[in-house]
């Protein structure tokens, strides 16, 4: 049997509660020539029951002995994927129909590809509501690869990769890098000059599932992102960020004032001047890099503004007012804008967005 273009991996533990949503999703996709391997990880709900209702030949079922855990279960699915490419998929989310035409697309179209990366809708945990998940402006491969260490720019269940090159790597089976898998996998394979490109359209809903490790294991998974931190800036650079900086950088909500901005700023920039010294980096990357700073200090004092009391709102304000030239940068602005108006959206029965609804939120 000829093998598929496309193996999609769907790990799923007690997920019984969304599968049908994110099952259909997939057999929806406009581009049909892939398999679907579906891995129960020792579930003990309704999911076995769920994924042998559908009779689809694609569906390529597999269950665990027992609950092997998530590094496991997606090594397995990198073992046994025969297509060309593979595409993750979470048991809770929901990908839009175009999503495996346009990434294909890209393989297609740029020689030098090895990670397709999307944007993604953040969902409400009812599915009916969503707004826009993007946070950042969108890099190109050469900021990404610098930028990695710094924040998770991929959407690991939207990804699409090589297959020889996933296969290669894998997903690293250590406890330090448990509920980090991704953070370590694009990090690994960006530092060895993997080229990630990412398409500037919301191709997934992510659903905000109270019972994802992002939000049970937030604390663990924060605290594993900051030691892998420190050590690729110790090994490649010699360089440490203090942990407070690092931890409010790497995605902790709290308080700021304005030292701790100052701080932050002082940081990256440190961090900026390392990786100049050791790479000739072109302008267009700089020019992001910078970009991607000033857009990050901005999210971050928006973010902070709720958890401040009136001293700190002040401070908060008085450092973007000392930093008003940012504000010169278009995508900035719009961003900011955007931020602003923050509103959720009602997913419509196509799952696409009506062409005349409001821009989206930023979150």
């Amino acid at each position: 049997m000829q093998p598929p273009e496309i193996s999609v991996i769907m790990p799923v533990y007690n997920g019984a509660l969304f599968l049908d949503d994110a099952i259909q999703s997939i057999l929806d996709q406009t581009f049909t020539d892939f398999e679907l391997i579906i891995i129960n990880d020792g579930s003990v709900d309704r999911t076995e029951e769920i994924i042998q209702s559908y009779h689809d030949p694609r569906i390529i079922y597999v269950k665990n002995p027992s609950n092997l855990r998530l590094i496991k279960t997606l090594n397995r699915g990198v073992k046994m994927a025969r297509g060309k490419y593979i595409a993750r998929m979470d048991a809770d989310d929901i990908s839009l129909p175009e999503r495996f035409a346009l990434q294909r697309a890209v393989f297609e179209s740029k020689s030098d590809a090895d990670i397709v990366n999307i944007n993604a809708f953040y969902l409400q945990e009812n599915g009916i509501y969503f707004r826009e998940q993007k946070s950042t402006i969108n890099l190109g491969p050469e900021a990404i690869r610098h930028l990695s260490v710094l924040q998770n720019f991929i959407s690991h269940p939207g990804v699409m990769l090589k297959s020889e090159l996933l296969k290669h790597y894998e997903y690293c089976d250590d406890e330090s890098k448990e509920h980090i898998e991704d953070f370590d996998l694009w990090n690994r394979m960006l530092k060895d000059g993997c080229i990630c490109y990412t398409i500037d359209k919301s191709l997934l809903y992510y659903r905000d599932n109270n019972n994802s490790i992002n939000h049970t294991q937030k604390e663990r998974q924060l605290g594993r992102m900051m030691a892998l931190t420190q050590s690729l800036l110790q090994t490649a650079y010699k360089l440490e960020i203090d942990p407070e900086s690092l931890k409010i950088i790497l995605g902790e909500d709290r308080a700021l004032g304005y030292g701790i901005l100052d701080r932050i700023n002082k940081q990256i920039d440190g961090y900026f001047n390392a990786v100049n010294r050791s790479h000739t980096l072109s302008k267009a990357a700089c020019k992001e890099m910078d970009a991607w700073k000033k857009q990050k200090i901005v999210l971050l004092s928006l973010r902070s503004l709720p958890h401040c009391n009136m001293v700190q709102k002040a401070q908060v304000l008085a450092y973007l007012i000392s930093h008003l030239n940012w504000f010169t940068n278009k995508q900035l602005m719009k961003f900011v804008g955007r931020a602003a108006y923050s509103k959720y959206q009602k997913r419509i029965a196509t799952g696409i967005p009506a062409k005349n609804e409001p821009e989206l939120a930023v979150i």
